[in-house]
């Protein structure tokens, strides 16, 4: 089967949350039916009961409790519903997944956002911090002098 993709942003829909229980159960149903999703933390399910700040549950890695099911592509998402809420719901225009994955892959979907500044920001961040310090400097020496 041969996935056509539009050249255009895919626009994810979401479909529901599911605890890291039925994670598992849900991909697998949802790949061997032919419907691509991605899967991220809920993060506001994840950390509404939770007792510590949001920022302290990541940084000692603790697993998130829920996930977010959104469906890739938007002619699915009617035919993602009825297989969410009926596992035995036969999927009338599946598509590969695999092949829709390597090509998102292809694409480069999915890749951890950098938030590195460039070179020339950090040589502009450095000679602004430098001018700071000098003019600093400057001005404690002419009030210090009269």
């Amino acid at each position: 089967m041969r996935i056509h993709l539009k050249a255009r942003l895919l626009k994810l829909k979401y479909l529901a949350s599911v605890t890291s229980e039925q994670l598992q159960a849900i991909q697998d149903r949802f790949r061997a039916s032919g419907i691509p999703i991605f899967v991220e933390t809920d993060q506001v399910r994840t950390n509404e009961a939770a007792i510590v700040p949001a920022a302290i549950v990541s940084r000692f890695n603790l697993a998130p409790s829920w996930y977010r099911i959104n469906v890739c592509l938007d002619e699915q998402f009617d035919e993602a519903m009825r297989l969410f809420r009926d596992p035995n719901y036969q999927v009338r225009s599946p598509v590969d997944v695999e092949a829709f994955e390597r090509k998102m892959d292809q694409l480069g979907a999915n890749r951890p956002v950098k938030l590195r500044p460039s070179d020339k920001t950090l040589n502009w961040l450095v000679g602004a911090v430098i001018l700071g310090i000098a003019l600093c400097f400057a001005i404690v020496a002419l009030t210090s002098s009269h």
